[in-house]
């Protein structure tokens, strides 16, 4: 369907680049003329944004966003509201958990004025808390089981509270959910990696304009208090004997990749990144912060 604010032909890019070079967008618009590698608030705060494609922008065309993540109490889940209180484009944060907290959880070197806690009861999602997933641009899901409980109730809380979460948010009219998921495979003999391979095709199915699974190894430098012995006590053996991080990943390093990425051009309407891939990632985004000081 064409339309004058969306720019079809190379020959329109082409002239349109032309015009949009200008101090705000800086070097790199004369070198990509189909505005892949804009970050969509550069393109949003650009008095010429009218004619960049609607889909990168935010939906409130505030140039600000608002976030929602399921599973904040746990290790990846507080990482993740510690880099959303750091970030200026996102504006609005609400952490859906099941018990009453402080949004800060312990961490005092942050400002969470924008944050809000909502408590849900997860056992009744649709029923009862319909409303309080409308109105987000952004989803992250955390939730997970680490332990001895039994294939059920992991599937439980795993996958089936996690999609529901993922289908209120859809139909509130968030399209940009971000997911961890690990290690993930249909034929596997073990029944996390199972789900985890369910879970991926069924938010997949709900058609969300662009999802991102993310696929960490054991997660390391968290922050939970109820880790699990056995991880207490092979976390700090595979954090020097990995120090490549091929098989881990450092979960601050996830939490930082995530939300810059959400924040990005998706290249894809899935996508999945796995354990290397974000740790590169990561320690370069953690280079550049540093440059920046």
């Amino acid at each position: 369907i064409s339309s004058p604010f969306i720019l079809h032909s190379y020959a329109e890019r082409v002239f349109f680049a032309a015009i949009l070079s200008s101090p705000s967008f800086g070097e790199r618009n004369s070198r990509n003329l189909f505005f892949t590698d804009f970050n969509k608030f550069e393109c949003e705060n650009h008095p010429l944004s009218f004619l960049i494609n609607p889909i990168w922008l935010p939906k409130n065309m505030s140039g600000k966003v608002s976030a929602f993540i399921v599973g904040a109490t746990g290790q990846v889940g507080k990482a993740i509201s510690k880099e959303l209180a750091k970030t200026d484009s996102v504006d609005r944060v609400t952490l859906f958990t099941r018990r009453q907290i402080d949004p800060s959880q312990g961490d005092t070197e942050n400002d969470y004025s924008k944050f809000t806690v909502k408590v849900v009861d997860y056992e009744k999602l649709e029923e009862n808390h319909s409303k309080d997933f409308e109105g987000f641009d952004i989803g992250y899901a955390a939730l997970g089981l680490i332990g001895t409980q039994s294939n059920e109730e992991k599937k439980r809380v795993d996958h089936d509270y996690l999609l529901e979460a993922a289908k209120l948010a859809k139909a509130g009219g968030c399209n940009n959910f971000n997911v961890v998921t690990g290690g993930s495979s249909k034929d596997s003999r073990f029944f996390i990696m199972r789900n985890k391979w369910l879970i991926e095709q069924d938010v997949s199915a709900l058609g969300f304009e662009r999802v991102t699974f993310y696929r960490p190894g054991q997660l390391v430098g968290g922050e939970r208090e109820n880790l699990p012995l056995a991880y207490k006590l092979t976390n700090p053996v595979v954090n020097v004997l990995d120090c490549g991080r091929f098989m881990s990943l450092e979960v601050p390093i996830l939490a930082k990749v995530m939300v810059h990425n959400s924040l990005q051009p998706a290249k894809a309407a899935v996508e999945f990144r796995e354990n290397r891939e974000v740790h590169k990632q990561g320690i370069e985004l953690a280079k550049a912060q540093n440059n920046k000081k």
